[in-house]
């Protein structure tokens, strides 16, 4: 929210985005915010989704996001080799995902 509200308050960028496929990957591993200070603006996924709204098609989470497409797997990524395969399976997910 810090970082991306900003953005989307630049004029024209909030209707650019409504054209595309928008997929959030989630900030939280286990219910907890891996870094930053957006648990202090939105503490839980749920929170995050209502607030981004329509403008979000799709989420991949490590739980299920509840009124959206989710793609469940574990978002955790420490490491090379987990962003790898977080990456893999996003791209799969969106393949899946209308054009």
């Amino acid at each position: 929210m810090i970082s991306i509200d900003p953005i989307l308050a630049l004029d024209g960028v909030r209707d650019l985005l409504a054209t595309k496929l928008v997929v959030a990957v989630s900030p939280y591993v286990q219910g907890k915010v891996v870094k930053g200070p957006t648990a202090a603006f939105l503490p839980s996924l749920t929170d995050a989704a209502s607030h981004y709204g329509d403008l979000v098609d799709a989420w991949v989470a490590d739980e299920e996001v509840p009124g959206r497409q989710t793609l469940v797997t574990d978002v955790d990524m420490p490491d090379v080799p987990t962003q790898e395969r977080v990456a893999r399976e996003v791209l799969g997910f969106v393949k899946g995902l209308r054009p």
